[in-house]
């Protein structure tokens, strides 16, 4: 069976047809961006869990680091595309309807977490797994950062709506730029992606104007991608005797142009792949990409609980399968629902 066969049958059994909208441009980009940038921040943190001196950690380092100045930036200029209905709301609607459930994922993968590591560390109680989890959401991993840091920078656009973009756009570009190390790990998150969450939410007309533009010009879109993708790669991996410590693109003022072109391009590759013959996979990965986050998050901490020198390759597989099961038991759930 072809891929276009099996993404056409996956179509069909496995995703619900969604009803025609007037937010067609969420069909067309929206959810298979997102599936990208989720795909690469799993994989970073796959490399992540890589043992040091395994032989395949330096080869897979290198894949992974060209999607590091635009993975998460991508991803939280597309959480703002679609802020524009609930900003019209209440404080405390908005909270309830946007933050709370992001702040109670939050908890509960700490405690997921905290869990699975504990677990092989036997005796534990319930007072030390408190004081673990506490100790986590005080200062979380990479993983759980994206989602706590998500939280916030929400809260924040939607306290500062009344503030003019022309102050809040400079104020958050200079934090990114500057990239203050004080607070800990979430207040540094905050200051390094608040500004993309404010520009997806301020831009959003134009990104989707962008993606209609690069549907209609596919060639000319297809000449930038490949001019981004060379310079991207020019920038994380040149060796320049002036930058004593990181990559070009971590320079500051470069981090933000890189991270903005990167959004750029990610948005460009998906509105080119909208009719590719994987593209109903990813539009279901990016429908429920916090899940699939969720999933590989679980599957690296049970790998690393039970099996600390396993290859990043192994890892990979096993959350190929646990996603690969959990897609077929929701087409055989919802196929049998339809009868």
């Amino acid at each position: 069976m072809s891929l276009a066969e099996f993404s056409e049958l996956f179509a069909r059994g496995g995703m619900r047809q969604r009803a025609p909208s007037r937010d067609a441009s969420r069909v067309e980009f929206v959810d298979i961006a997102r599936a990208l940038t989720v795909c690469a921040m799993i994989a970073g943190a796959i490399v992540a869990a890589i043992p040091p001196a395994h032989p395949a950690r330096p080869w897979l380092a290198i894949l992974t680091e060209l999607t590091a100045p635009f993975a998460l930036p991508a991803f939280f200029v597309l959480a703002g595309v679609f802020l524009h209905r609930s900003m019209r709301s209440s404080l405390p609607s908005f909270f309830v309807h946007r933050v709370a459930p992001l702040v109670w994922r939050y908890i509960l993968w700490t405690t997921v977490g905290t869990l699975i590591a504990l677990l092989f560390k036997l005796p534990i109680s319930f007072a030390v797994l408190l004081r673990c989890v506490a100790r986590v959401l005080l200062d979380p991993p990479a993983m759980l950062l994206v989602v706590c840091v998500l939280a916030v920078c929400l809260a924040l656009v939607r306290l500062t709506r009344a503030a003019p973009a022309l102050l809040a756009l400079p104020a958050g570009a200079a934090l990114e730029i500057c990239h203050p190390d004080f607070g800990g790990a979430i207040p540094s998150g905050v200051y390094n992606l608040f500004i993309y969450l404010y520009i997806g939410h301020v831009f959003a007309p134009e990104i989707r104007r962008f993606a209609r533009y690069v549907a209609r010009n596919r060639r000319q879109a297809g000449c930038g991608l490949a001019i981004w993708a060379l310079l991207n790669a020019v920038a994380v991996h040149a060796h320049v005797p002036f930058v004593q410590a990181g990559s070009i693109a971590s320079l500051p003022f470069a981090s933000l142009g890189f991270g903005l072109a990167g959004v750029a391009g990610v948005i460009a590759l998906a509105s080119l792949s909208a009719e590719a013959a994987c593209a109903p996979i990813l539009r279901w990965i990016g429908a429920r990409a916090l899940g699939v986050y969720f999933l590989s998050f679980v599957t690296i901490e049970v790998c690393g609980a039970t099996m600390p020198n396993v290859a990043g390759y192994t890892v990979l597989a096993i959350f190929l399968c646990a996603l690969g099961a959990g897609m077929l038991a929701l087409a055989m759930a919802r196929g049998f629902a339809s009868r």
